[in-house]
């Protein structure tokens, strides 16, 4: 969730491409594998682990009560064109 934006989605090494996407963030939750190491590389920050080791869009709908006091219920997040995208339109 970036305040109802555009969310960028950056490929690379964690600790090259974080923070610059979370610098804005003073607090921040981790969802999957590398969450340890997120929450290492931020020791200023407050970071709140969510326990959960996987994170898909069933766990944004399953967990929604979490979001819904910010007035976003779902990340705006940019979809590749792919054929197998465009038969979900």
């Amino acid at each position: 969730f970036n305040q109802n934006k555009l969310a960028p989605i950056k490929y690379g090494k964690i600790d090259e491409i974080l923070p610059s996407l979370l610098s804005e963030h003073k607090e921040f939750v981790t969802v999957g594998y590398h969450k340890d190491i997120i929450r290492d590389l931020f020791p200023n920050k407050k970071v709140i682990d969510s326990g959960l080791f996987y994170g898909n869009a069933e766990i944004f709908i399953k967990k929604s009560e979490l979001f819904l006091h910010r007035a976003i219920n779902y990340p705006n997040f940019a979809i590749p064109i792919t054929e197998e995208n465009l038969k979900e339109i």
